[in-house]
């Protein structure tokens, strides 16, 4: 420690030229060749270490800018889900009940709380029942851009808080229906199972023209052969005058005002008078 001591003490006070100034460049001057050696020797190790952490950030960037990738596309689909409940709900405001049901029906707006499993185009289940006065034979219409309901639908079975509803594009469902431009000649609406409707046993000299609105045809003859529907609720468009059927019919293509599909409300058309009751009890 003497020693360390004292030869600190001569280098301090020893010139720049000094011998142990000069000992110590000759030192790092002989270390200058190891080092070099050193560092061509762990040259390919840290390359190696630098190309390894550069790939582990250019993943954590990849998997960062996918994530904002995933977050930007749900805000999209919010968005138009957002828009298209608000387009659903201005609907619902603006829907004229009046016109729709007179005093013959009570409207009643209820949620989609599921679909047919099989099917999206055959079933829907509403969150209104028996304690909601709806009742079986009830038809179910969707509200338009003009203010008018487009038919669905009808309600075959009731529980206490649910209703399911048969759909107009179930291939179960048949609709008196007929066109605006035929002199409301009858005929028989019914699924194609895709989404489309065909009416058929329309007579073959009714005059029907592509984009014809298609309505119910309600109480037919001069009996009044009652229909579940109350006559002129808009149903479709002609998309395809159509083909002859056999001597006498014509087949006429249409396509629903509505997609059920995509409806997350709807509105029941609930039997007040004693007209609508007997609609409903067939």
């Amino acid at each position: 420690a003497v020693a360390c001591l004292g030869i600190l003490t001569v280098y301090l006070r020893e010139p720049e030229d000094g011998p142990i100034h000069s000992l110590q460049v000759d030192s790092a001057s002989l270390m200058d060749p190891v080092q070099d050696i050193a560092n061509e020797a762990i040259r390919p190790v840290r390359d190696s270490w630098d190309w390894t952490t550069g790939l582990v950030s250019a993943r954590n960037d990849v998997e960062r800018l996918e994530e904002e990738l995933q977050r930007t596309r749900q805000l999209v689909i919010d968005s138009r889900l957002s828009a298209e409940q608000l387009e659903e709900l201005r609907r619902l405001e603006t829907l004229d009940r009046s016109g729709l049901a007179g005093d013959d029906y009570r409207t009643l707006t209820a949620s989609v709380q599921g679909h047919s499993f099989t099917n999206l185009y055959q079933r829907v289940r509403l969150n209104a029942g028996r304690a909601d006065g709806v009742e079986r034979s009830s038809p179910v219409v969707a509200p338009l851009s003009n203010g008018q309901g487009a038919l669905v639908g009808v309600v075959t079975s009731v529980g206490r808080n649910h209703a399911d509803v048969s759909l107009i594009t179930d291939t179960d469902t048949a609709v008196g229906a007929t066109t605006s431009a035929s002199g409301r000649l009858p005929g028989l609406l019914r699924s194609t199972g895709t989404g489309e409707l065909r009416l058929t046993r329309l007579p073959r000299d009714a005059s029907v023209s592509v984009n014809d609105l298609v309505v119910t045809a309600g109480s037919l003859g001069a009996d009044e052969l009652l229909s579940l529907y109350p006559p002129d609720i808009p149903i479709g468009q002609v998309t395809d005058p159509g083909a002859i059927e056999g001597d006498t019919y014509t087949v006429i293509q249409v396509e629903p005002l509505v997609d059920p599909r995509s409806l997350r409300h709807m509105v029941i058309m609930i039997p007040e008078s004693a007209i609508a009751r007997r609609r409903a009890s067939g």
